[in-house]
């Protein structure tokens, strides 16, 4: 059995009864990180951290902004999972402070909430969160967004935290990188990306090759497929609209992307029929 802690800036912690069987606790997160949970509902902050805590981590939690900031401040976690509805603050006032915040600025945060606005979502990101899962949660999206966003900051850290890019990031690649996330379906071009963040289109482009692998059009291009895949298994939006959201406004085009980067089209994916096949 698994038993966590809801006393704000407790560690969970797992206790198995003596004799247990060993079991397949499904996937796994990368080894030595821990996890900041932020919600005010301590039923939430035990079910999220069980799974965060099978699946490897160290799990830290808080049931307010300011505790949760005290915590992020002085045990420094690999990444923050964040409500928006805190109380006597909210959750965009607490990440504004991770963000302006030296010790903290660079730790990952996730809005974890129930609002799925897009009008929030945007909001979200506008104060520097690099992601936003909506409640209920589904287990392996979380433990993805979780593994995904500790292996970037690992990769922006530079090489003194275990990264195999060379040097240390700049500070406005976070930014370029949160302001590409906010807005695939309108995405600045190039030049006004580099002048938004503070630096020059080659410097930019220099940057995402260096640090994260690849271009900041191949970044945009991946990006975008991977929410259409997240939008196509997850809602029942029509394919159109999925495409439109991600920016591919032309169906053919979205459907050629797709079908090179995953191997089947969209609605292949969904299983669909082809519009030939209903003719």
């Amino acid at each position: 059995m698994i038993a966590i802690s809801t006393s704000p800036g407790r560690e969970a912690e797992c206790i198995d009864p003596p004799g247990a069987l060993a079991v397949d606790r499904g996937p796994r997160l990368p080894a030595g990180i821990s996890v900041l949970l932020v919600d005010d509902h301590p039923a939430e902050l035990r079910l999220l951290g069980e799974v965060l805590h099978r699946a490897g981590a160290r799990v830290l939690l808080a049931t307010d902004g300011a505790e949760g900031m005290r915590l992020a401040r002085e045990l420094r976690p690999s990444v923050i999972l964040l409500d928006i509805s805190l109380p006597p603050t909210n959750g965009f006032d607490v990440c504004r402070q991770v963000r302006s915040d030296p010790a903290t600025a660079r730790i990952p945060v996730l809005f974890l909430s129930g609002h799925t606005e897009t009008e929030t979502k945007l909001a979200g990101f506008a104060v520097g969160g690099q992601d936003y899962v909506t409640k209920p949660f589904v287990e392996a999206e979380v433990l993805a967004r979780v593994a995904l966003h500790v292996d970037l900051a690992c990769r922006l850290a530079g090489p003194d935290h275990g990264s195999p890019r060379r040097g240390d990031a700049p500070a406005w690649l976070t930014d370029a990188v949160a302001r590409l996330q906010a807005h695939l379906a309108d995405a600045p071009k190039l030049a006004a990306l580099a002048q938004q963040v503070g630096t020059n289109p080659r410097r930019l482009n220099d940057a995402f090759r260096t640090h994260l692998g690849n271009t900041v059009y191949g970044f945009l291009r991946e990006a975008r497929l991977k929410e259409a895949h997240r939008l196509l298994v997850e809602t029942a939006l029509p394919i159109q609209v999925v495409g439109d959201r991600v920016g591919y406004p032309l169906p053919a085009n979205f459907a050629t992307a797709f079908r090179e980067r995953f191997g089947v089209s969209p609605r292949q994916l969904r299983r669909e029929p082809d519009d030939r096949e209903r003719a």
